[in-house]
């Protein structure tokens, strides 16, 4: 008999949904810092909205990382059980999303910073 706690459907999706919340929370927090002037305001060599993004892009992926650690440990406790294909999808789900995610830029190039304000 399989335990409730073998299995959670919602293991198989939490990579996905992570990506989901993350991705509307960017886009929120993008224009959110634009309707109030965030761009303007400069935190040290960047602006607030971007230093916030970035934080925010970090965060993400430091959360899709931890899913896929859970789901990493799911899958070596499942061993030869019945679900254990299950997990293994619970964990590449995991993947899908965090991979690529971890590989882009998309705030985060400083090379466009302006690190010395010019005098004009």
């Amino acid at each position: 008999m399989m335990d409730n706690r073998d299995l959670s459907p919602v293991a198989l999706i939490a990579g996905f949904t992570l990506w989901l919340v993350a991705f509307g929370a960017i886009y929120g927090l993008q224009s959110v810092g634009c309707a109030f002037g965030w761009h303007q305001v400069m935190v040290g060599p960047v602006h607030l909205n971007r230093a916030l993004l970035i934080a925010l892009f970090f965060v993400t992926i430091a959360a899709g990382w931890f899913v896929i650690a859970c789901a990493r440990r799911r899958v070596a406790r499942a061993g030869d059980r019945p679900h254990a294909f299950l997990e293994k999808i619970g964990l590449y789900g995991g993947w899908s999303p965090t991979a690529p995610s971890s590989s882009c830029r998309p705030a985060c190039d400083l090379t466009q910073v302006q690190w010395i304000p010019s005098r004009a």
